[in-house]
C-alpha cells in the first residue's frame, strides 16, 4: 500500500525534484511549432528564429534544425511577433500569432531571396491548422470568455460549448466524475467528489465559489490526449489566469438581476407574484508591472450575493391532513399517538394550515441565498528571458442556504465553504532545443451541512428520547412520510479536502523529434465528519406498510371511504403509519454509534515518455505510454476494515495495482502543400482515478453499509442501529431494544484494478481563407472496469409456497476482525467492484470564425449514444446479473448543438458618437435532446431489497402525453408528460406485490428520454470611450431570450404515487432556481470600466 509519513513525503518530494530532469507535468499552456522553407518549398536549416510577446517584453531564441522545424514548448497563452533571419534571405516578421492553452500553433514560414536587412511583415492568420497533434483540443478565447452571457458568471457553464460535452456533464461517454480540473496546471478538484472545486456547487447546483470570470485568460478541453495528460479518462479542463503586463490595465465591474423583468416559472400558478430574484456580483481586476520587463503582478476579486425564490408545488402535511389521518386511525379503534402529534406540532411548519388534505397543498416559494467571496492574486518574475517563476493563489469563502430534500425554509440545507488553490511554477530554458518546469501546487476545500433550524430541541419538547447532546439535540431527526415533504433532512457533516501535486518537467527536441519525459506525484487527504446520508440525529421512515391498512390503496375499503371519500392513497396510509407512532419496517429507523470521523488518505505517482515525430513534411506521428500507479485509499489511524468472502474482515482496503500501462498512439496528416488541410486520428488508453468516494461509502438502501468505517469491525466503528417494530413513546428511547441490531457491512474488491477506457478518433480540419476553420470526425470510447457496487448479500433462492428467500450470509456468522456481534444475520453487504462496463460513439462538428467583418463565432454538433451496466457507483437491480441493467447511460443525450457568436457593429453615423457608436452583439445557444428515463415499480416485486425494481413496458401505447397542464389545489402547474398506461408492473394489474422474485421487462434507462432543452442568451454591450485610456461597458444581457421551458424529468420513482408521470419544476427550480442556465426569462445589467 502507497503510504507516506510527512517525512516520508518530503523524501519523494526530494527525489523527484533530483532525479535527472525527465518528469514532466502535464502542460496547461501552449505550443508554437513550424518550418522555414524557401520559395521553391525546400526546407531552410539553421534559420534564426525569435519569438516575442509585446506585452511583457519577452523574447525567445532558437534556430531551425535540419529540417526546417523550429519549437517554442510552454508558452503563456496571448499574442506573440515571430521573426525568422537567415543569411541570403529576406527577413520575415509574423505579427499576431495567437498562442492557445494546450494548443498546438502551427506556422510555415516562406522567405524569398534577398537582403537580410529588408523586413517583410505580414499578419498571422487568425485560424491556422493543428498538422502535428493528433489530441482533441476546443479552446474557450480570452474575447469569448468575457463576452459570452454566462447565467451566474459561472466558469463550468462554459464547457458546455465544447464538442463532445453535454448539459449532464459527460464528455464523451465518460462519468460525469472523469474530467480533471486545472488552474495554472493545479489540480482545481474536490477530491472526495471529483468535481470542480471552485465552482462546486455549494447547496445543489449553485457554485458555492467562482473563479472570477474576468481574471480567466482562456480555457480549453483536452480530450484523447498525449501521454503527458492524464488522471481521468474523459478530459482534462485547464484553465490559465491572466497575468500582469508592463502596462497597467484592469477592470471595475458591477452586475445586477432582479425580478423585475423575470418571467414567472411555467410550474407556478398562473399570475401568482414573481418570486424574489436578488442577483449582486461586483468586483475588479488589476494588472501591471511591479519592476518593468522583470516583476508583473495581477490582482482580482468578485464577489456574489444572490437570492433565488424556489417555485415548486409540494404536498405538505397540515392540519386537514392531519385530522383526516386520526379518522382513519379511528375507524380502526385508534388513537393518534402522543409523540407523533407533539413532533407534528414542534417541527412542521404551519405552512398550508388553510389548505385541504389534498395533494399539491401548498405552493413553495421560499427564497434560497447565496453569497461567495473570490480573490487571486497572480505574480510573475522573468529572472532572464529564460527563467521565470508563476506564483497563483485563489481563495474562495461563502455560505450557501437553500432547498434540497425539504421545502421547509427551517429545514434548508446551509453550507459554508472555504476553497483555496496555489501554485508555483519555474521555466527554465537551458538551452534552445531543451525545456525545463518545475511545478509545485496544492488545493484546499472545506465544506459543512446543517439544518437552517437548529432550535427544536425535540428531546425536552416533545419527549423523543435518543440521548443525544449538544448540536444533535438541538436539531430535527429525519422524518419522511411517503407522499409529504420531510424535515430534519440534512444531519451535521462536512469535509476538508487537500491535494499536493508536484512535478518536474523536461521537453526536448532533437532533429525531427519532439521528446517528452515525465512523471507527477499527488497526496490526497480527506477529513471526513460524517454524511448528510448518515442519520447521527435518527431517521424514521413511514410507509403505510405497519398499520392494518397495508395495502388498502387498491380496493375501495370502507375505513378509507370514510376518512377520506374514496379509497386510500400511499399517502393516507403513509401518514396513518406516522399518526399511529410505527415506523416502516422495510427501511427501519436508524440511528449513528461511535465515531464516524475518519482521516482518509490516498497517493498516486505517473510517469511517462512521448514523441512527436515528423515523419515528413506532410505526416506526423505521436506516440508514447503513460504509467499510472494509483495508491490504495486508506486512513490515518488504520482502522478501517473490509469485508471480503471468505476471509471477514481484512485491515486493508484493496491491494494496489501496478499494471497501469496505457499507451497512446496518434497522427496527423497534412495533404496540402499550403497546410490548410489535416487529417488525424489517436487512439490511447486512459486511466481514471475514481472519486474518493466511490471506494469507501456504499450509499444505498439494501441494509449495507453507507461507510466502510461502518462496518462492525475494529476498535471503534461508527455503526448504525436498525431498529424493527417500533411503537415509538415519549420519553422512551426507540431504539433502546436495538442494541444488537442487524447490520450491513461494505467492502472492496480485494484485487480492484483501476477503471479505464480506450478512446479513439478520426477527423478531418479544413482552413477557409485565414480566419474560418471547420472539423469534422467520429469520436468514440470503450469503457472498461468500471466501479460498480454489487451486493453479495442479495436475497436468493425464493421460495413461492412458504413465500420466503435465502442469503448467502443468512445466518449469525461471526468474522475475522469482527468487533461487533449482531445475533442476526447480515442485510446487505455491498462491495465496490471494478466491473461494468460502457461504450459511446459519436459524430462531432464544429465551425470556427475568428473574425469576418465584425462577425465571430462557434458552432458545435454532436450525435453520440453512450450505454453501460452502471453509470456511478450504485447498486443495480440484481447484483448476480449486471448484464440485466445494461442500457443508456443516465448521462446519455443523443444530440448537442451549441454555439456563441459575436458581432461588432460597425459605424453607421458620425452624428452623436458616444450614442451611435460602440455597440457589440452576443448570443449564446444550447439545444440539447433529454436525458434516460428509468422508470421504477416503488415496490420489492424482486426481493433483492436494492430498490431498483423497474416496470414492465406496455407495447403499443404512447408513452408521451404532450405535456398538458394539471392546476394542482395550489394553483400551481403541473404537467403530464408520462402516461401510466404505457407501463405496467411486473405482475399485470398488481400494484401491490403478491407474486414475487419477478422482474419487469424495462430496460435501465429504457423508459423513455425526459424533455428536450433549448436556450438562448443574447447581450448587447455598449463601450464607451471616457478618455484615451479609460473606455465604460454598459451591459444588457438577457437570459432565455424566448422564454423556452426547460422542464426537470418528470416522477418517475414509483408506479402507484399519484404524481406518476408529472413534470413538477424546472430543469434547475430546484438547484438553482431564478439563476440558473435555462432557468425563465430574466434581464441583467452589468457596468464595467476597463483601463
Amino acid at each position: 500500500m502507497l503510504r507516506l509519513t510527512s517525512r516520508s513525503f518530503l523524501i519523494v518530494s526530494i527525489c523527484l525534484l533530483t532525479l535527472l530532469p525527465a518528469a514532466m507535468a502535464q502542460t496547461f499552456r501552449g505550443q508554437m511549432t513550424g518550418t522555414v522553407i524557401d520559395a521553391q518549398g525546400a526546407v531552410v536549416p539553421n534559420a534564426s528564429v525569435k519569438l516575442k510577446n509585446p506585452a511583457t517584453e519577452t523574447t525567445l531564441d532558437t534556430v531551425s534544425n535540419a529540417a526546417g522545424i523550429f519549437n517554442f514548448p510552454e508558452l503563456p497563452a496571448g499574442t506573440y511577433n515571430l521573426i525568422v533571419t537567415v543569411p541570403g534571405f529576406e527577413t520575415k516578421e509574423m505579427d499576431d500569432i495567437t498562442i492557445d492553452v494546450s494548443k498546438v500553433t502551427n506556422e510555415v514560414v516562406k522567405l524569398a531571396v534577398g537582403r537580410q536587412n529588408t523586413v517583410v511583415q505580414v499578419n498571422a492568420d487568425t485560424q491556422t491548422v493543428d498538422t502535428t497533434a493528433s489530441s482533441l483540443v476546443s479552446v474557450v478565447t480570452d474575447q469569448q470568455v468575457q463576452n459570452m452571457p454566462i447565467n451566474g458568471r459561472d466558469f463550468t457553464q462554459m464547457l458546455k460549448f465544447t464538442p463532445g460535452d453535454n448539459l449532464s456533464g459527460s464528455v464523451n461517454g465518460q462519468r460525469t466524475t472523469s474530467i480533471n480540473y486545472q488552474i495554472d496546471g493545479t489540480d482545481n478538484i474536490d477530491a472526495w467528489q471529483d468535481e470542480a472545486a471552485s465552482n462546486e456547487g455549494g447547496v445543489e447546483s449553485v457554485a458555492g465559489g467562482l473563479v472570477p470570470i474576468d481574471a480567466i485568460d482562456e480555457f480549453s478541453m483536452q480530450s484523447d490526449a498525449e501521454a503527458d495528460m492524464g488522471r481521468n479518462s474523459g478530459a482534462n479542463q485547464n484553465m490559465v489566469l491572466k497575468s500582469g503586463t508592463n502596462q497597467i490595465h484592469g477592470d471595475a465591474f458591477y452586475y445586477n438581476r432582479n425580478e423585475f423583468f423575470a418571467a414567472i416559472s411555467p410550474v407556478a400558478p398562473v399570475n401568482s407574484p414573481k418570486v424574489p430574484i436578488r442577483n449582486n456580483q461586483f468586483g475588479f481586476t488589476l494588472g501591471g508591472p511591479v519592476w518593468k520587463d522583470h516583476t508583473f503582478l495581477f490582482l482580482a476579486s468578485e464577489a456574489q450575493i444572490a437570492t433565488a425564490g424556489n417555485s415548486d408545488s409540494d404536498t405538505v402535511l397540515n392540519n386537514a391532513w392531519v385530522t383526516a389521518g386520526q379518522n382513519l386511525l379511528s375507524s380502526y379503534g385508534l388513537t393518534a399517538n402522543k409523540l407523533s402529534l407533539a413532533l407534528y406540532h414542534t417541527l412542521y411548519p404551519a405552512v398550508a394550515n388553510n389548505a385541504g388534505a389534498v395533494l399539491n397543498n401548498w405552493f413553495a416559494n421560499a427564497p434560497d441565498n447565496y453569497n461567495s467571496y473570490n480573490n487571486v492574486i497572480k505574480l510573475d518574475h522573468h529572472f532572464s528571458d529564460k527563467e521565470t517563476l508563476s506564483i497563483v493563489f485563489l481563495g474562495t469563502t461563502g455560505t450557501q442556504t437553500a432547498a434540497t430534500s425539504s421545502y421547509y425554509p427551517e429545514f434548508f440545507q446551509t453550507a459554508p465553504m472555504h476553497i483555496f488553490n496555489f501554485s508555483v511554477i519555474q521555466d527554465s530554458i537551458i538551452s534552445s532545443h531543451l525545456l525545463n518546469q518545475l511545478h509545485l501546487g496544492t488545493s484546499y476545500f472545506l465544506q459543512r451541512f446543517n439544518d437552517r433550524d437548529q432550535n427544536f430541541y425535540p428531546e425536552t419538547a416533545d419527549g423523543l428520547d435518543l440521548g443525544l447532546a449538544g448540536i444533535l439535540a438541538a436539531g430535527s431527526p429525519k422524518i419522511a412520510i411517503d407522499g409529504f415533504d420531510e424535515v430534519g433532512p440534512s444531519e451535521p457533516a462536512g469535509r476538508t479536502d487537500a491535494t499536493g501535486q508536484l512535478s518536474d518537467s523536461l521537453q526536448w527536441t532533437k532533429g525531427r523529434h519532439a521528446f517528452k519525459f515525465g512523471g507527477e506525484f499527488r497526496h490526497g487527504q480527506v477529513d471526513l465528519l460524517g454524511l448528510v446520508a448518515e442519520v447521527p440525529r435518527g431517521a424514521f421512515t413511514f410507509d403505510g406498510t405497519r398499520g392494518p391498512w397495508s395495502g388498502e390503496t387498491s380496493t375501495d375499503n370502507a375505513n378509507c371511504m370514510a376518512a377520506f371519500g374514496t379509497k386510500c392513497s400511499e399517502q393516507d396510509i403513509s401518514l396513518a403509519d406516522f399518526l399511529n407512532g410505527e415506523p416502516s419496517n422495510q427501511t427501519a429507523s436508524q440511528l449513528v454509534q461511535g465515531n464516524d470521523e475518519r482521516t482518509y488518505l490516498v497517493n498516486t505517482f505517473d510517469f511517462w515518455a512521448q514523441d512527436d515525430y515528423q515523419v515528413m513534411k506532410k505526416l506526423t506521428l505521436n506516440y508514447g505510454v503513460r504509467y499510472s500507479l494509483p495508491g490504495a485509499v486508506y486512513d490515518s489511524a488504520h482502522d478501517l476494515y473490509s469485508f471480503v468472502p471468505g476471509q471477514g474482515f481484512v485491515g486493508q482496503l484493496y491491494k494496489d495495482y501496478y499494471g497501469g500501462f496505457g499507451p497512446r498512439l496518434g497522427f496527423a496528416y497534412a495533404p496540402r502543400a499550403d497546410r490548410s488541410m489535416a487529417i488525424r486520428g489517436a487512439f490511447g488508453v486512459f486511466y481514471d482515478v475514481p472519486p474518493m468516494t466511490n471506494m469507501v461509502e456504499g450509499s444505498t438502501g439494501n441494509g449495507g453499509d453507507l461507510l466502510v468505517q461502518n462496518n462492525p469491525a475494529g476498535p471503534q466503528p461508527a455503526y448504525v442501529l436498525d431498529a424493527s417494530n417500533v411503537q415509538w413513546e415519549q420519553n422512551v428511547n426507540p431504539f433502546s431494544g436495538a442494541t444488537v441490531p442487524q447490520l450491513g457491512a461494505m467492502g472492496v474488491q480485494p484485487n480492484f484494478r483501476i477503471p479505464y477506457a480506450m478512446n479513439f478518433n478520426l477527423n478531418v480540419e479544413k482552413q477557409f481563407g485565414r480566419s474560418m476553420m471547420a472539423t469534422v470526425g467520429y469520436v468514440g470510447a470503450l469503457g472498461r472496469r468500471l466501479v460498480v457496487l454489487r451486493d453479495l448479500n442479495e436475497p436468493i433462492g425464493y421460495n413461492f409456497t412458504t413465500r420466503s428467500y435465502k442469503r448467502p450470509y443468512d445466518s449469525d456468522l461471526t468474522f475475522p476482525g469482527q468487533t461487533i456481534s449482531t445475533g442476526q444475520p447480515f442485510e446487505g453487504i455491498n462491495q465496490v467492484q471494478a466491473a461494468a462496463n460502457s461504450n459511446f460513439n459519436s459524430f462531432q462538428a464544429v465551425l470556427r470564425e475568428a473574425y469576418f467583418h465584425g462577425f465571430s463565432g462557434t458552432f458545435n454538433y454532436t450525435w453520440a449514444h453512450s450505454l453501460d451496466d452502471a453509470s456511478s457507483g450504485v447498486t443495480p437491480m440484481n447484483s448476480y446479473n449486471l448484464n440485466q441493467d445494461y442500457g443508456p447511460s443516465t448521462f446519455d443525450i443523443r444530440q448537442t448543438f451549441t454555439g456563441f457568436v459575436s458581432y461588432t457593429v460597425p459605424k453607421f453615423t458620425s452624428f452623436a458618437p458616444r450614442l451611435t457608436q460602440g455597440y457589440q452583439l452576443n448570443s449564446l445557444f444550447d439545444y440539447n435532446t433529454g436525458t434516460p428515463l428509468s422508470v421504477l415499480v416503488g415496490k420489492d416485486y424482486s426481493l433483492t431489497d436494492e430498490g431498483h425494481d423497474r416496470v414492465s413496458i406496455v407495447p403499443g401505447v404512447a408513452r408521451y402525453l404532450g405535456s398538458t397542464i394539471t392546476t394542482t389545489s395550489s394553483g400551481a402547474r403541473n404537467y403530464n408528460y408520462l402516461s401510466k398506461a404505457a407501463y405496467a408492473y411486473p405482475v399485470s394489474g398488481v400494484s401491490s406485490p403478491t407474486v414475487y422474485g419477478v422482474y419487469g421487462n424495462e430496460q435501465r434507462d429504457g423508459g423513455g428520454y425526459g424533455p428536450k432543452f433549448g436556450d438562448i442568451d443574447f447581450s448587447i454591450f455598449k463601450h464607451t470611450p471616457i478618455t484615451e485610456r479609460v473606455n465604460s461597458e454598459f451591459r444588457v444581457e438577457i437570459f432565455n431570450l424566448f422564454n423556452q421551458h426547460n422542464f426537470a424529468n418528470p416522477s418517475v420513482s414509483s408506479l402507484a404515487s399519484g404524481t406518476f408521470g408529472e413534470i413538477t419544476n424546472t430543469k434547475n427550480g430546484s438547484g438553482a432556481p431564478g439563476i440558473g442556465y435555462g432557468e425563465p426569462f430574466n434581464i441583467q445589467f452589468a457596468l464595467k470600466l476597463m483601463f
